[in-house]
């Protein structure tokens, strides 16, 4: 029987993770009990305050971050049935991104047809109406076990895989993808609010999904991050400021000056100080490619759900190459190097 391992918190609260080790009927039968907030402030949210479970093992002793992630072997797919557009009347967040307004999509995904599909293909799995779900708008979480624990670097690749062989992808429209690629993510074990019904929750029977080999998965079409129309037209903003440079470089960079008033040179640029600058945390360098990648936080972390001051961007740096920064949550997808510097005040 196949041994699974991942990682449980007490409260979203806690950042340190408890290695949980045993089989997908022990792991079921946790599924199966309703849980309740723990004690918290009248004015606290309380679904901040209920127990949670991570797919992923850490580096022992490290706290829950992606650059810690050893193995996943647990996939958590949170179908949240909605879909964001920009609020009409303009607002917007500091780093320039609009208000979105959520609204339930069409023809939104049920439990019934989630499991119904799983247990057709006899793919094993258990789910759950979420903390935030109600009969107008349903939202689900489904957890595939793996019967191999897959390294971090594939997750991604390894999550479209998933998402094929087990006919998700029907309802892809309806699925949040940043959540389920992100190694590190918590997701809340099923809950009742007081006085609620008990949760709707099913157990699938079926096989324990054997994944394709890291050798295979190297070989699969890594996935493309889907940008909203609204990062579509912030990134041709970025574009249109200035006209391409004939090198090809994007020409925005034309807009940035040097201390003397000279071009600045982003080959030659101290991003991690540029970082820091803004009050980012920027991690210890691991080799990537012929450079150096760091896990930094996001200078505009509020924006994030739950407000979630993680390690969530991204720094590459190459010798002789422009350094890049990206933040894995799905609304700052179009954010990188140009926003960066001009929250640093380098633009001119």
């Amino acid at each position: 029987m196949t041994n699974l391992r991942c990682s449980f918190f007490p409260t979203a609260l806690d950042t340190h993770p408890h290695t949980w080790s045993g089989t997908w009927p022990a792991l079921c039968r946790g599924f199966a009990n309703d849980r309740m907030p723990a004690p918290h402030p009248a004015d606290a949210d309380p679904k901040r305050y209920l127990p949670a479970i991570c797919g992923a093992t850490f580096t022992p002793g490290s706290t829950r971050a992606g650059a810690n992630v050893v193995s996943i072997q647990l996939a958590s797919v949170d179908i949240d049935n909605g879909e964001e557009t920009p609020d009409p009347s303009g607002r917007k967040h500091p780093s320039g991104r609009p208000m979105l307004l959520k609204r339930v999509i069409n023809s939104p995904a049920t439990i019934g047809l989630i499991c119904d599909e799983l247990l057709r293909r006899r793919i094993a799995g258990y789910a759950w109406e979420t903390w935030s779900s109600t009969r107008e708008w349903p939202r689900l979480r489904l957890v595939l076990p793996l019967n191999a624990p897959i390294l971090p670097d594939l997750w991604g690749t390894c999550t479209e895989w998933i998402l094929e062989t087990t006919g998700l992808n029907r309802w892809r429209m309806a699925l949040d993808l940043p959540v389920l690629r992100d190694t590190a993510r918590l997701h809340f074990l099923p809950a009742r609010r007081p006085g609620a019904p008990s949760v709707e929750r099913r157990e699938i029977p079926g096989d324990i999904l054997e994944p394709p080999t890291s050798e295979e998965l190297v070989l699969l079409e890594p996935p493309k991050t889907t940008l909203h129309p609204w990062q579509m037209n912030a990134l041709a903003l970025h574009g249109s400021t200035c006209h391409p440079t004939e090198s090809g470089k994007a020409g925005w960079a034309k807009r940035f000056r040097a201390s003397d008033g000279n071009p600045l040179d982003l080959r030659t640029l101290d991003a991690v100080r540029l970082l820091e600058s803004i009050n980012c945390r920027v991690g210890p360098g691991r080799p990537w490619g012929s450079g150096m990648k760091h896990r930094t936080s996001c200078p505009w972390f509020e924006e994030h759900s739950h407000q979630t001051n993680d390690d969530s961007g991204v720094l590459f740096k190459e010798l002789g190459r422009w350094p890049a920064w990206h933040c894995s949550h799905s609304h700052h997808s179009h954010l990188g190097l140009a926003d960066l510097m001009e929250a640093a005040g380098v633009l001119r």
